[in-house]
């Protein structure tokens, strides 16, 4: 007997094939993704739930096998799904705009209890360099490089921007930046709704070599769009629990601490992967 379901869209997704643990939800997260979570990675433990985490996602879905240990606990409309077809990157045939070639400015550093408001009008605004955020960042809608640096929001640090895309970027694979977003970061980016760069928050250039980015601003970090790292590791801690649209896709991605993703139909018409 066959047949088909439509089982919705997978807002998180890891592209590696082998690793174990490419998606890993540990210690005492509670993961409430609502929405579709898929591993391509081959290994028993592609999607391993470990400790007392939890994770609630419709579907789980693994190219491997999915491993739950411990008082691990996996809540969802579907039977896990293993042993289930790879999922392609939905970005990889797309064609994305290369960075400026001039720098409007050499590196930034917002110093605490200081606000700067950067408007790059729609269009495009590439910082050279490290960008160091203690005080408060407001963005104009538009793209933003990072060209060979880090982007780093410390705690109690804020950024904003609607419409607005992070794109980390260099000339080499190793010049290419990670994002470090702080415990108690408070952090709100919409994704714009038109343009190359639509429904993507921050984007690490697939040239990049792997390293880590961290998410983890808490209940105070609104990100409404997708986070795309497809050779890099994303580490995630953060959400509210209001409506929102975020999707991860990375090499691997990890969650830790109490992470909420919630995917709300209307606000994903407009942003991330329908």
């Amino acid at each position: 007997v066959g047949g088909w379901r439509s089982l919705g869209p997978m807002c998180v997704i890891s592209l590696e094939e082998t690793e174990a643990g490419a998606i890993t939800f540990s210690g005492s997260t509670t993961a409430n993704v609502s929405c579709g979570v898929s591993s391509n990675s081959s290994s028993g433990s592609a999607i391993e739930i470990s400790g007392s985490a939890t994770l609630i996602a419709n579907p789980a879905q693994a190219y491997g096998d999915i491993a739950i240990t411990g008082s691990g606990e996996l809540i969802s409309n579907y039977p896990p799904l293993p042993h289930s077809p790879r999922v392609s990157d939905p970005y990889a045939d797309q064609i994305f705009p290369p960075a400026p070639g001039t720098c409007d400015l050499a590196g930034l550093v917002v110093p605490a209890n200081t606000t700067v408001t950067i408007d790059a009008g729609g269009g495009n605004f590439q910082i050279c360099g490290d960008v160091d955020i203690r005080g408060t960042l407001n963005l104009g809608s538009g793209t933003y490089y990072v060209n060979g640096g880090d982007l780093t929001v410390n705690s109690l640090a804020t950024l904003n921007g609607t419409d607005v895309t992070l794109v980390m970027t260099g000339g080499a694979p190793s010049t290419v930046g990670a994002t470090f977003i702080n415990g108690g970061a408070m952090v709100d980016i919409q994704a714009p709704a038109a343009g190359p760069y639509a429904g993507i928050v921050f984007y690490i250039d697939p040239i990049a070599d792997r390293q880590i980015n961290r998410f983890n601003g808490g209940s105070t970090m609104e990100l409404l769009g997708v986070v795309y790292a497809p050779s890099q590791d994303v580490h995630y801690a953060g959400g509210t629990g209001t409506g929102g649209c975020t999707q991860l896709i990375g090499r691997t991605v990890t969650f830790t601490g109490n992470s909420y993703i919630e995917n709300t139909p209307a606000l994903c018409q407009a942003v991330c992967l329908n």
